[in-house]
């Protein structure tokens, strides 16, 4: 991680900015850390500070800016963090494309999404039971 810039709130902003241009009138870029420090994550704030609904952004210590849903069921925020982190803390991050990174990142989400289904629905059917009796009550 040495040959990336160290970057504080001010410089993500303005990384973000200059990605992505100036926010709307009467709306800022916010910044806060994010995962254990490797990142930024990003977001269009109203005068009162709320989020714009509609995404993230998290800002790379290569002043790279990664696109993140706000909406649970496209993208796991959590999840999107830790891939990056992982991905600049093993030097790979270069040979991560943006977009690629998104699409893994919704795949990989619905994967999770579609165990939790599928553990409720063995939960539902008793499977997950020690008892010989295993329809719910």
């Amino acid at each position: 991680m040495d040959q990336y810039i160290e970057l504080d709130s001010e410089r993500a902003v303005a990384v973000m900015a200059a990605q992505m241009g100036q926010p709307p009138e009467g709306h800022s870029f916010g910044v806060t850390p994010a995962g254990d420090g490797v990142l930024w994550s990003g977001v269009c704030v109203d005068d009162a500070g709320r989020p714009e609904p509609g995404g993230a952004w998290l800002i790379g210590p290569d002043e790279r800016v990664w696109t993140v849903s706000s909406n649970p069921g496209i993208h796991d925020y959590d999840l999107g963090v830790e891939l990056l982190e992982a991905a600049y803390r093993s030097g790979l991050s270069n040979y991560l494309d943006p977009a690629k990174f998104g699409e893994r990142l919704t795949q990989l989400t619905q994967r999770r999404l579609d165990d939790a289904r599928a553990f409720l629905r063995d939960l539902r059917a008793g499977s997950l039971r020690d008892r010989a009796d295993r329809r719910l009550p």
